[in-house]
């Protein structure tokens, strides 16, 4: 699993806009990052997507999307882990 994480973080940062990504287990503890991200994030997008999940608590998890001017945050969670991707977005 530990490859494939590894693989799908090195997709990520090389997409265009992409200047970071994270993901997560159920937990918050960081399975790996790419990028101007920390491992700190780890924890609060675990967060974000669990309270995500308590708005339709019958339904496939939420994809949450945050942006502000000149850039976004994507997390989407998929079985136990949580992805985020920050990208900056295009003027």
């Amino acid at each position: 699993m530990e490859k494939n994480l590894e693989h799908s973080l090195d997709q990520l940062i090389n997409t265009p806009g992409v200047y970071g990504c994270v993901f997560a287990d159920r937990h918050g503890l960081c399975l790996g990052m790419k990028g101007e991200t920390t491992t700190n994030s780890a924890g609060i997008i675990g967060a974000i997507a669990e309270e995500a999940l308590k708005i339709e608590p019958n339904s496939k998890p939420p994809v949450i999307h945050f942006e502000n001017d000149n850039r976004s945050c994507t997390i989407q969670r998929i079985g136990t882990i949580t992805g985020a991707i920050f990208k900056n977005l295009q003027s």
